[in-house]
């Protein structure tokens, strides 16, 4: 059973039943596909055995919602990436001590990457309904069909936690694990709060140095439109026009002109600020281009291949599958930058770095 949060004296009325310092599990619902910022429209809650289903477009004081995640002990979600976005856009703050289902499955070897609906049907034997998936939560009223999906989706928190904090203490991964979620909410707010205008080195592998500079302009311009104008980047300028764009000759009005006209989608705007834009000086603050890897050889491969392989032992050693060890976009940074990537956790670091920088220097 479950019921539905309507106003603050709602939400007070099921925190006064809460015990202090206990579990709270946390799911949200949302619409973002004409918008940059997730809208939501609904938050489920989860504690001491009961299920509350809020409605934040009927929120008077969201200090209440506030208040009671200070008295949690442990926030149970699965996946929150997305679910951060809501909390910072519509209240400023995220929910913490995080416990992340996902990534502890993750850590204790159940899968990298699992689903709440997996993950429930492994660890508690129960078929969790998705028929809601793609659903208009901003809609009112609700319909049932939509208020019983959203109530399975922290039902079962609390039993997954429980479980999966178990095997992480039976295999000694705790602090390797709460290290990962305090990252993830730091990588969170920092992603929330700048614009990313971001290149790797395989994206900028056919690009001049000027063209490179040019794209990360184009790209950075994109996001924080999209930002300031609350619209999916891909309806401000779609990554085609993007990348043709950075290859243009500076200076050419009539070929700038020419490839917004026929552009596959760019807002009516798009032309002329970029044109403004990419007249004038780059910024200064714009972080250094990736160091673009030599590929003709096959010698990137190779590097990469033992680089792959090396993480692959140390993952064996300590029984953590390789791809939550050190993913392939932190290989790709060593290589990219000739250097150890910048946010790697401490104990990742401890592990890794020796090995990974002496396979660096043998294969140079």
């Amino acid at each position: 059973m479950h019921r539905l949060l309507s106003s603050s004296n709602d939400l007070a009325e099921f925190s006064a039943h809460l015990p202090a310092s206990g579990d709270l599990g946390v799911d949200c619902e949302f619409v973002r596909e004409r918008t940059f910022w997730p809208q939501l429209g609904l938050v489920q809650l989860a504690a001491g055995g009961r299920i509350a289903l809020l409605d934040p477009l009927a929120l008077d004081d969201p200090a209440a919602l506030k208040a009671l995640f200070e008295r949690a002990g442990r926030v149970l979600m699965h996946a929150p990436g997305e679910d951060f976005e809501c909390f910072l856009h519509r209240y400023g703050w995220l929910p913490q001590p995080l416990f992340d289902t996902q990534l502890a499955a993750a850590f204790v070897g159940r899968g990298v990457g699992l689903g709440y609906r997996a993950l429930v049907q492994q660890v508690v034997g129960v078929e969790v309904d998705k028929g809601e998936t793609r659903s208009d939560w901003l809609r009112r009223p609700l319909s049932e069909s939509q208020l019983h999906y959203a109530a399975a989706d922290v039902e079962h928190l609390q039993q997954l936690a429980d479980t999966l904090a178990a095997e992480l203490e039976a295999q000694g991964k705790t602090e390797w694990f709460r290290a990962d979620c305090e990252q993830a909410l730091e990588k969170a707010r920092a992603q929330h709060a700048q614009p990313d205008g971001s290149l790797d080195g395989r994206q900028i592998a056919r690009l001049s140095d000027r063209a490179a500079r040019r794209l990360q302009r184009i790209l950075l311009w994109r996001d924080q439109a999209a930002r300031r104008r609350d619209r999916p980047k891909s309806w401000l300028l779609d990554n085609e026009t993007c990348q043709r764009l950075a290859m243009l000759a500076e200076g050419d009005r009539a070929a700038h002109d020419a490839l917004f006209a026929e552009a596959r989608r760019a807002a009516g705007f798009a032309g002329t600020e970029l044109w403004e834009l990419l007249q004038s000086p780059p910024e200064p603050d714009l972080p250094a281009l990736p160091v673009r890897p030599p590929q003709a050889d096959g010698r990137y491969r190779a590097l990469f291949g033992a680089l792959q392989k090396r993480v692959a032992d140390v993952a064996a050693e300590v029984d953590l599958p390789p791809p939550l060890l050190f993913p392939r976009r932190l290989i790709e940074a060593l290589i990219d930058n000739n250097a150890w990537p910048e946010g790697v956790s401490d104990w990742r670091e401890s592990l890794l770095r020796a090995p990974l920088e002496a396979t660096l220097e043998a294969n140079r």
